[in-house]
């Protein structure tokens, strides 16, 4: 982040929603790497059958730590899930 300004430079390479896509890939067939960092991936096993997967944009993680005491739903994911602060990809990035 620059001084004076909200922007959040993405962390490509393991902490990025563009890692999700061939992420979940690795963990539902074995193929490829798993692309987010190994802090987030410690404690997963390598594979899984299913996977449910739930990205709530725009909330914030500030607002997530927040929140998460006082409602049960983002408890379970805090208890029996992954909650992980990951970044943004660059709106500039997006090839169309």
């Amino acid at each position: 982040m620059t001084a004076g300004s909200s922007f959040i430079k993405p962390q490509y390479g393991g902490r990025c929603v563009a890692d999700l896509p061939s992420t979940i890939q690795h963990l539902l067939t074995g193929a490829g790497r798993a692309a987010l960092a190994p802090e987030i991936m410690a404690g997963l096993a390598d594979r899984y059958d299913t996977i449910i997967f739930m990205f709530i944009d725009s909330f914030g993680w500030r607002f997530f730590e927040q929140a998460a005491p006082d409602y049960p739903a983002l408890q379970r994911f805090v208890q029996h899930g992954r909650a992980e602060r990951i970044t943004a990809r660059d709106m500039r990035d997006w090839r169309l």
